[in-house]
């Protein structure tokens, strides 16, 4: 058995940080009608971190020996944008120190790659293209309003679920020595592993899951999640009358007198606009598409987090450990998931700003020197918060925002 923390330990409330008030409820969707099992973000917390506790002892966590590259699992890696940050290039590569199979999914292997794989995964493909092809769907109106990280978001999902492997972002810095074989015990006989966030909350981070297989159904779920709040709450927001539109009863069809907008905002719901007439598809696209890539431009980050990113992968997990049942459909001794200490990937709290992977590398030279770390605030803190399950470091660079 693991040793025993405290709820708050094992989330990221590190010794030192109790004057900080901590959040149990943040995410907590509160109790829904036939699910009985957990009551609070509370005792989610301690079910949580009880169920790490349950995970069979390993032998005390040793640096993994290089021997070269693992071939698995596949390291996937989003970045949407012009070129890669220094810091994000430097972790990147720190990944590529310890597995072989890395892959960096951009425009081009979007639609060089995920698009083609789509089209031959069935109905369920098709929709998932939809989300990231449809000029008016979240996928290219984040990216037209500058909101990578719900593009990203999203983009994870769909890459995942369609071919598992383990997803990092671009600011974790994977050590040099980790304790993988340590780490990848702890994964054994789970569907889904991901990692508490350190942010002074009860949260769970998706900048780092892994899925054993293709076709999780948490990923699932999450995909679902984001096309619910775009065609429920998003969409319907977008122009003036367009929830009436919406809540008409016309199957989609449209009604006399509504504009062309109104029209791809029914499309988009109803599975395109290919059956417009006289050009009005095409134009309707592009007035939606303008509208909600302005209107994405205004979420703020916080806006972000609940429904694409942290936030919304939390309830999800909620609502799994409450109900498994909700979303598996044939549930099984082993957990759906497991979630990690923060000390393994995000032992530094999300308050301490600045950091990156070239002053961790620095601080690991120094450190497995002479046994003596140079007298520097940022390398104290890495000296105070890494312990010897810390597998990587997520700098918190906020390059989504």
């Amino acid at each position: 058995m693991m040793p025993a923390q405290s709820t708050e330990s094992f989330f990221g409330r590190c010794p030192g940080d109790e004057s900080k008030g901590f959040r149990y409820d943040l995410w907590w969707e509160g109790r829904k009608p036939g699910r009985t099992s957990v009551h609070g973000g509370r005792a989610w917390a301690r079910a949580i971190t009880d169920r790490w506790a349950a995970v069979p002892a390993t032998p005390k966590p040793e640096e993994t020996p290089s021997a070269g590259p693992r071939d698995a699992p596949m390291v996937h890696f989003v970045f949407i944008g012009s070129s890669l940050p220094k810091t994000a290039a430097l972790c990147v590569e720190s990944w590529k120190r310890h597995f072989s199979n890395v892959r960096m999914w951009d425009d081009d292997s979007v639609d060089r790659v995920l698009f083609p794989a789509l089209a031959e995964a069935g109905s369920e493909g098709g929709r998932h293209r939809k989300l990231l092809a449809d000029p008016g769907g979240p996928y290219r109106a984040a990216i037209a309003g500058g909101k990578f990280g719900f593009a990203s978001d999203l983009l994870r999902y769909v890459v995942l679920f369609h071919f598992g492997g383990m997803y990092v972002d671009i600011d974790y810095y994977l050590l040099k020595n980790p304790p993988l074989d340590f780490w990848e015990e702890c994964c054994r006989s789970v569907g889904l592993v991901t990692c508490a966030s350190n942010t002074g909350v009860v949260e769970v981070n998706n900048g780092f899951i892994l899925a054993v297989e293709p076709g999780n159904k948490i990923l699932a779920e999450c995909i679902r999640r984001i096309e619910r709040y775009w065609r429920d709450e998003f969409l319907p927001r977008l122009l003036p009358g367009a929830a009436g539109l919406l809540l008409g009863g016309n199957n989609g069809t449209g009604v006399p007198g509504q504009s062309n907008a109104g029209h791809a905002v029914l499309a988009f719901l109803g599975g395109g606009v290919d059956d417009l007439a006289d050009g009005a598809g095409s134009e309707a696209t592009a007035v939606v598409a303008r509208g909600a890539a302005e209107r994405m431009g205004h979420m703020p980050p916080d806006a972000v987090i609940e429904h694409s990113g942290p936030g919304m992968f939390t309830r999800v997990l909620m609502c799994v450990l409450e109900d498994e049942e909700q979303i598996e459909s044939e549930p099984s001794s082993s957990p759906a998931f497991l979630v990690l200490p923060a000390t393994m990937f995000h032992p530094v709290p999300n308050t301490v700003m600045g950091l990156d992977a070239s002053t961790i590398s620095r601080w690991e030279e120094e450190s497995r020197g002479e046994g003596k770390i140079r007298i520097d605030e940022t390398m104290g803190l890495l000296s105070h918060y890494i312990t010897d399950v810390t597998v990587a470091v997520h700098c918190w660079s906020r390059s989504w925002q």
